[in-house]
């Protein structure tokens, strides 16, 4: 994982219906991040945010932790 790159949609909503809250979702090439990484119920993943948008789409790294304790590299 260390050094590759998936782009992915983070989707804000603001909108409030019914009882439904405000929420942030990765959307379009999440799949792909998770089918790459293996993922499962269970594991973590750690989001840092290394490079602001200012004008440029945001860049985050990301340390996944697996459900049994091993970190993905």
């Amino acid at each position: 994982m260390r050094g590759q790159q998936w782009t992915v949609c983070l989707k804000h909503s603001n909108r409030r219906k019914g009882n439904a809250r405000t929420r942030t979702a990765l959307r379009y090439g999440w799949n792909r991040f998770r089918v790459d990484n293996g993922l499962r119920v269970g594991d973590i993943c750690f989001f840092q945010l290394v490079q602001d948008a200012g004008g440029d789409d945001p860049v985050l790294s990301v340390e996944v932790r697996k459900a049994d304790g091993t970190i993905v590299q």
